[in-house]
This record gives C-alpha cells, structure tokens and sequence, in this order.
C-alpha cells in the first residue's frame, strides 16, 4: 500500500498480499516495495516508486518468458505425442509383420511335422520292405549253403571212397613191386653166385695151367742139367 505525506509517497508492505502471493511469485513486489520505502524514507518516495516500476516491468518480462517456456513444453510435449503415435503406428506395423511372420512359421512348421510324418512312414515300410527282402534273401543263402553242405559231404564220401581205391590199388601195386624187387634181387644174386664161381674156377684154372706151365720148366731146366753133368 501507499502512504503519502508532504516529502512524497512511501511505500509500505501490504503483509496479507505477502503472505497470500509470495508462495506464487506474485507478492514479492510488494515486499520488495515495503523494504525499498523502509530504507529510503520519505524523501527518496520517487526513487522508490522508479525502482518498483522497474521490478514490474523485470516481473513482465519474466511472466513473458515463463509464457515462452510453457509455449515451448506445449510444442515438445505435442512433438513427444507425434513421436509417440508415429511409433505406436510402427511399433502395430512390426507386430502385424511379426504376427505375419509368425503364422508363416506355425505354417511351414506344420508342413515340416507333416513331412517328418510321412518321412517316418515311408522310412518305416522300407525298412519292412527292406527286412522281408533281407529275410529272403538269408532264407535263400541258408538253403544254399545246406544244399553246398550236402554236397561237400557227398564230395566227401566220394574222395573218400576214391582215396581207399587209390590206397588198395596203390598197395597192391606196392606189394607187386616188391614181389618183383626180391625176384629180381634173387637173380641178381644167382647171377653174381654164378659169375663168382665160374670167375673162381677161371683163376683155379690159370693158377692150375701155371702149377703145370712150372712143372714143365722145372723138369725141362733138370733135364738139362743132369745132361751137361
């Protein structure tokens, strides 16, 4: 408030206006008023009135610029809200892909069970078909190889039988052999008894026509000794 008196105007706070505005920046001019007269006085009213003006219009322009600023948070918010519905469009575009995506998957996961499926069954009646086959196939070999055991043991037998034959026919010949080898070493014998004998009688002879070629010396040389005497 305003108290005038004959040097001028003085100011004076008005403390209700205080108590009630300070909290909302708006009484603290009136506060700086009541100081601003305290220490003036009466006679610096117009200075003081100066100074009040001046705070009104720093007041102004912060207001102004208080004003500027919920301009500019009003503009970032709405830019914030743009921002945010542009990414809640893309954000319901990517889901609505990824849905896509994943109906695609579930499909093709699908068509992958069904071919694993049929793949199983398929693999399963060739390893039947396989198993049947192989199983004629061993039921074959093991007949083959019954009818080769029988003929092994015919072969057998017939070796056999061929073997005795051969071993009779061998032992025979053996024993005729022998047979053949003693007859022959007997004459052998005979014949080499008789070469001696007959060799034997053959030196006698010489050795007898010998005995009588000296004889006959002898009594010739005798002879013919008595004659010269």
């Amino acid at each position: 408030m305003e108290v005038k008196s004959g040097e001028g105007t003085v100011v004076v706070a008005d403390r209700n206006r205080y108590s009630d505005e300070c909290c909302n920046n708006r009484g603290w001019g009136s506060g700086w008023g009541a100081v601003g007269g305290a220490l003036v006085g009466g006679g610096f009213g117009a200075a003081a009135v100066s100074v009040w003006d001046k705070i009104n219009d720093t007041k102004a322009d912060i207001q102004k610029v208080e004003s500027t600023v919920q301009e500019a948070k009003a503009g970032i918010y709405k830019d914030i809200s743009d921002a945010a519905r542009g990414v809640t469009s893309e954000v319901a575009g990517v889901s609505r892909q990824v849905e896509g995506v994943g109906k695609e998957v579930l499909n093709n996961r699908f068509a992958t069970e069904r071919g694993l499926c049929d793949l199983g069954y398929k693999t399963n009646s060739d390893i039947r078909d396989s198993r049947d086959q192989m199983g004629a196939g061993f039921n074959r070999v093991m007949d083959r190889l019954c009818q080769m055991e029988h003929q092994q043991s015919n072969c057998c037998c017939e070796i056999k039988s061929l073997v005795r034959e051969s071993e009779n026919r061998l032992a025979l010949q053996a024993e005729r052999n022998h047979c053949e080898v003693m007859k022959g070493q007997q004459e052998i014998k005979c014949l080499i008894e008789n070469t001696a004998k007959d060799q034997e009688i053959a030196r006698l002879n010489r050795v007898v026509d010998a005995q009588r070629d000296q004889n006959i010396i002898n009594s010739v040389v005798q002879a013919l000794g008595n004659k010269t005497a």
